[in-house]
């Protein structure tokens, strides 16, 4: 019988036989049940209780993750993904796979990889973080192992911590960026499983991760140009007429391609000259007296000190436009603008 199998029905029947009260089984076998129950120890329970409450679960038992197909064979395509230290109910238990649900995702798993009743448990030991509940109104976050050690912190009713092991009675936590510890007696302890993630929340995650590893690589600090009062007021207003209803991060872009240019050689060497020139920013060029006369937002003048003070976070592009146009070759997408 499978491991699986036999931790339900030794659930089971235990819960049977303890609720019914042995009545239907004869004295004799009564007694004995009775003396088998009688010389089981805190452990014995303890193993039952692990048993009833991975009865219908299941643990990723893998070094990275495993794959969830829509049918019960490796050919069938992937729906999802079950990480290390991943959890999933058991919806139908087969000899080779196991169909599954966790998180948004539901399919199958070849049982290869799965790890089930007791040995789920220790699996989300072994992978999952353990994570302390507080169960009392306050308790004392300490030192040592120890009430006479000092007082750190105070935790709360339902206020959780990171363990880190368990010692007499303590638990060891994270703390700060070091250890402490609190008394096990007034908390509750579980593993923190993680949940599946279905092929398109992969997707939008790798693409979300893309896009700010090339943020990353375009942050740049250049040095400073020279600049007076002035060069900040005109390139404030260009950047509040070309990004003024956009995030401040694309406020800045606008000005970093300003100042690229500057710096570039290929065009003219001050912060005016760029802007000004001819068949740059034509519509802008003719506005941004207007708007220095009503004043400039607080965020593009910012955005444009920062950018004139060297920072950029469109690296080298000197480039901008719509972000609806198409554009080849390396580029970044900030607010309304594609920048390359």
């Amino acid at each position: 019988m499978k491991k699986k199998q036999m931790a339900s029905l030794l659930v089971l029947v235990f819960v049977w036989l303890t609720t019914c009260g042995f009545i239907s089984l004869g004295e004799t076998a009564n007694a004995g049940i009775a003396n088998v129950v009688e010389t089981m120890t805190s452990e014995d329970f303890k193993t039952l209780e692990i048993m009833e409450e991975w009865e219908n679960r299941c643990m990723a038992n893998v070094k990275e993750y495993v794959t969830i197909r829509s049918e019960a064979s490796g050919e069938s395509s992937a729906v999802g993904r079950l990480y290390k230290g991943g959890a999933a109910d058991v919806l139908e238990y087969g000899e080779e796979w196991t169909k599954v649900s966790s998180g948004d995702c539901e399919g199958y798993i070849s049982n290869e990889y799965l790890a089930f009743g007791l040995d789920a448990k220790a699996v989300a030991d072994r992978d999952c973080t353990l994570v302390a509940t507080v169960t009392a109104d306050g308790l004392k976050v300490r030192s040592e192992a120890s009430e006479e050690s000092k007082t750190r912190d105070l935790l709360g009713h339902g206020e959780t911590a990171d363990v880190l092991g368990e010692e007499d009675g303590w638990l060891k936590i994270k703390y700060d960026d070091g250890e402490a510890y609190i008394k096990a007696e007034y908390t509750t302890v579980a593993a923190e499983v993680g949940e599946a993630q279905t092929m398109e929340q992969i997707r939008e995650a790798e693409a979300a991760a893309e896009a700010a590893r090339k943020k990353a690589a375009l942050k740049k600090q250049y040095e400073a140009v020279k600049a007076s009062g002035n060069d900040v007021q005109v390139l404030g207003a260009l950047i509040q007429l070309e990004s003024g209803n956009q995030p401040y991060e694309g406020q800045l872009a606008v000005g970093a391609v300003v100042m690229n240019r500057v710096r570039s050689g290929r065009y003219p060497n001050t912060i005016a000259d760029v802007i000004y020139a001819p068949g740059q920013f034509p519509y802008a060029s003719t506005k941004i007296q207007e708007v220095m006369a009503r004043g400039v937002k607080a965020s593009c003048l910012q955005a444009a000190q920062e950018a004139i003070n060297g920072a950029s976070n469109v690296g080298s592009f000197t480039h901008f436009k719509s972000a609806r146009s198409s554009v080849g070759g390396a580029h970044i997408v900030i607010g309304g603008h594609v920048f390359y």
